[in-house]
């Protein structure tokens, strides 16, 4: 989140800060950039607390992804929903399309669940956490749509593994502040801090 605090500060569009700030040896980055502002629709106007982020990584220094999440939030009711995540992938040529997408669905899914819910708390120097009936985690009910664009591309076949995991957080973070100008800095998200 901190390239759209600078984006902020300089009064530049989040995007085109990314953008601007590139190399040029960076046009597969740039490409998944363009590409998911073109799929999410970058720009149009949003009705009140409704706010998009956007965020990129580059996985194991050979794969390029950028995000864009859309969330609608009620500060009131305290109320926080992830209604889109957009992704577009570049791993080069994508030999299982299907295995592919289902490990992005699960990196988004993880990355929602982060900013949400998952976490470790202690009592009396111990972990409280003892199994997956007291961690919470994302449940199918709150996933939200996942938009994925696989790149179609004759360069050779590079990770996939966690590479959607990283820029989901940061997306959904800054959305979050393009809905309500309040900047999360804290996972999971909640309305105390």
């Amino acid at each position: 989140s901190m390239i759209d605090q600078l984006a902020d500060t300089a009064n530049i569009d989040p995007l085109s800060f990314r953008l601007k700030n590139l190399t040029s040896t960076q046009y597969r980055l740039a490409g998944v950039l363009k590409r998911v502002a073109k799929l999410a629709k970058w720009g149009s106007t949003s009705p009140v607390n409704i706010g998009r982020g956007i965020a990129c990584a580059i996985y194991k220094n050979e794969t390029y992804v950028a995000i864009i999440a859309e969330v609608e939030m009620d500060v009131a009711i305290k109320d926080l929903s992830i209604r889109k995540i957009y992704c577009v992938h570049d791993s080069g040529l994508v030999i299982n399309p299907d295995q592919v997408e289902n490990q992005i669905v699960g990196n988004i899914v993880w990355g929602c669940s982060m900013v949400l819910k998952e976490q470790i708390t202690f009592a009396e120097g111990m972990v409280k956490q003892r199994n997956f009936d007291d961690y919470e985690f994302l449940r199918h009910s709150e996933t939200p749509q996942m938009i994925i664009d696989l790149v179609k591309s004759d360069a050779p076949p590079t990770a996939v593994g966690e590479s959607a995991f990283g820029p989901v957080a940061p997306a959904i973070t800054n959305a979050i502040f393009a809905a309500t100008g309040i900047r999360v800095s804290r996972l999971p998200m909640n309305f105390e801090n």
